[in-house]
């Protein structure tokens, strides 16, 4: 057989296959969940499964439906990712394509346009954008799987990546690591905080349970069911933490400052909502939350060493602060935090359009978050902690380089101040050394002996003449005579 009819045969196989585990699992579990509750509260309600389970299955697809003065918009996002995850093992284990890509949507798509067309509800988009919801869950589900392993994408990921330089490729890459570990931490924060609002308020929900008289069965499956709802949950849990809030309709609004819930329908998971916090203390502290995590991983990033690395990076070029080296070094972080910030306010504003919906056409036409406010305010608490991070890591490099550079200073006027001192040493002992540090040299004895001679016949001489010359003295001549004035005594030749 052809390999490329092959290909296709493999998509369309995943596409039939994947729609009827997915139908039959669900199936089975409304059958079961109407017969429990019919059973406990009485009536027929299993002729209902079939209809259902029809609508269900293009509710997960983001095509809501309405059955008279009931309407139901809001997707159920665990049924959606049960299906990605479904699709995408499926194509992983029988083989992906291109072709097989481009026949197994088209399959999708005829199997969808016969179950909307077939539908006993009334459902509320156009015909052409419920078949691109539909052809677009199938699209990324198999793309998930097709790409990683295509060569023809892979060639073109390493050439993109060769052209680029080095640095902004490995951010670029960074950035990408970065926004969905933050994803991530979100979402499990999101997962604990529903959890803790589930052991606070079960009591509650209990209530509700027993105002609807309903037995143990049907409180069984209905929670069950209500697990369908679960990661929206948790997202309007994470619009929770970081201050904005969700509503539940026009006239209930929950908050860390508010927790209006009048005028609700008696639905047991509603009685899991929050009421407001009790002091501005413990909401600070989860706002902070979200900037908290994003310092984190900023301050992570910046020191691991398979990372950026930029301590280790920095102090290898010192000599000057604002060196080309050390911009570069810190400047690849900034441009990777600042695209982390984008692709969080992306994806944010994507998955909580996606927790969104309608629960009625009156007052209950919006439940979720506020798409723009909550964005707006994540991106911001993101945003600061990850600038935080940088701005500490240039801090604590700054106080780093002056310290040095302070002590490089007094070590070097230490030394200048000591050269300076020895060369004044060596000047002084230069001067004094033929005063006293010279040996002096030795003289004849018989060159002493003719010295003293010579100065004993001078100072005759000068004796003599001042006796000749007296009477031009004032003493007439006779200070010759006078002991007192002669301190020397006259040797024994001028006697």
């Amino acid at each position: 057989m052809n390999e490329r009819i092959q290909s296709c045969l493999k998509g369309v196989y995943v596409a039939l296959l994947a729609v009827l585990i997915y139908a039959v699992a669900l199936g089975c579990f409304i059958s079961l969940m109407l017969l429990v509750i019919s059973m406990e509260e009485g009536g027929s309600l299993s002729s209902m499964s079939i209809a259902l389970t029809s609508a269900v299955v293009v509710l997960s697809q983001g095509i809501g439906f309405s059955s008279g003065s009931f309407l139901i918009s809001l997707i159920p996002l665990s049924l959606s990712v049960m299906l990605v995850l479904l699709i995408r093992a499926l194509a992983v284990r029988i083989g992906t394509s291109w072709p097989g890509f481009f026949a197994g949507t088209c399959v999708w798509l005829g199997i969808f346009a016969v179950v909307l067309h077939a539908s006993s509800y009334s459902l509320l988009l156009p015909l052409g954008i419920r078949l691109l919801c539909a052809s677009g869950v199938f699209a990324f589900a198999y793309l998930w799987a097709l790409l990683p392993r295509d060569e023809f994408t892979r060639l073109q990921f390493h050439q993109l990546q060769a052209q680029l330089p080095k640095e902004l490729g490995h951010s670029i890459w960074l950035a990408v690591r970065v926004w969905i570990s933050l994803m991530v931490a979100l979402l499990i924060c999101g997962i604990a905080t529903v959890i803790v609002w589930i052991s606070l308020n079960a009591s509650t929900m209990g209530t509700m349970f027993q105002l609807n008289s309903m037995g143990t069965g049907s409180r069984i499956v209905t929670t069950l069911a209500s697990l369908a709802w679960l990661p929206n949950l948790c997202l309007w849990a994470i619009s929770w933490l970081s201050g904005s809030g969700f509503s539940i309709g026009s006239s209930s609004h929950f908050s860390l400052w508010i927790g209006q819930s009048t005028e609700l329908p008696p639905v047991p998971a509603f009685g899991l909502l929050p009421s407001a916090l009790e002091g501005d203390t413990l909401r600070l502290l989860c706002m902070s939350v979200p900037v908290v995590i994003a310092f984190m991983l900023g301050m992570l990033v910046l020191l691991h060493s398979k990372a950026f690395d930029v301590w280790r990076n920095a102090k290898e070029h010192e000599s000057s602060l604002l060196s080309v080296h050390n911009l570069r070094v810190f400047g690849y972080p900034l441009l990777s935090f600042c695209l982390v910030s984008i692709l969080i306010a992306l994806s944010s504003s994507v998955i909580f359009s996606l927790s969104n919906g309608a629960l009625g056409s009156h007052n209950l036409a919006h439940v979720g978050v506020d798409v723009r406010q909550t964005s707006s305010t994540l991106v911001h608490a993101i945003t600061l902690g990850l600038a935080l991070s940088w701005g500490v890591m240039v801090l604590l490099y700054c106080v780093r380089f002056g310290f040095r550079w302070l002590l490089r200073e007094i070590s070097n006027r230490a030394d200048v101040s000591d050269s300076l001192t020895t060369s004044d040493e060596d000047s002084s002992g230069n001067d004094s050394l033929p005063e006293s540090g010279d040996k002096p040299t030795p003289v004849d004895d018989n060159d002493v002996m003719k010295h003293q001679t010579s100065e004993t016949k001078a100072m005759a001489r000068r004796v003599s003449a001042r006796v000749v010359s007296g009477t031009s003295e004032p003493h007439n001549g006779t200070e010759a005579f006078n002991p007192s004035n002669d301190s020397q005594p006259h040797p024994k030749e001028d006697q």
